[in-house]
């Protein structure tokens, strides 16, 4: 994967699913969700690395009821001499919760999970 980052071509991934549950108790139910996920190398040199992480979601809730999430996250990374200085921003649309149903058999669940907000973590390694 590197080495095609390095001749700048991105990686992307995009899932699709239909979920259903049939059967002689409750009425028959069809959920539909997507997911793509967008990821980008940069190298400038052989000391520094940048990544871009894009997220989306759509799920649908319930009968024609739809939700889409976005996430984006950085990554910086930067090697002088014995020192690697790191920096990550996680969410950075700042997205407060994620929903989505699962379906099974003839239980219907919804869950909707709270997020942290809009993190920046930033590290500095020294090698000895």
């Amino acid at each position: 994967m590197y080495v095609e980052a390095y001749k700048g071509k991105p990686s992307y991934h995009a899932t699709g699913e239909i979920l259903w549950n049939e059967n002689n108790i409750s009425e028959t139910n069809t959920l539909k969700s997507l997911t793509q996920k967008l990821v980008l190398y940069y190298f400038p040199n052989m000391k520094t690395a940048f990544s871009a992480v894009l997220n989306h979601s759509t799920q649908e809730l319930q009968k024609n009821d739809f939700a889409s999430f976005f996430f984006v996250d950085l990554t910086g990374k930067v090697r002088i001499k014995k020192a690697e200085i790191n920096l990550t921003a996680s969410n950075l649309l700042n997205r407060k919760n994620y929903s989505v149903t699962y379906l099974y058999t003839v239980n219907t669940t919804f869950q909707r999970l709270p997020l942290r907000g809009r993190e920046l973590l930033a590290t500095l390694t020294f090698s000895f």
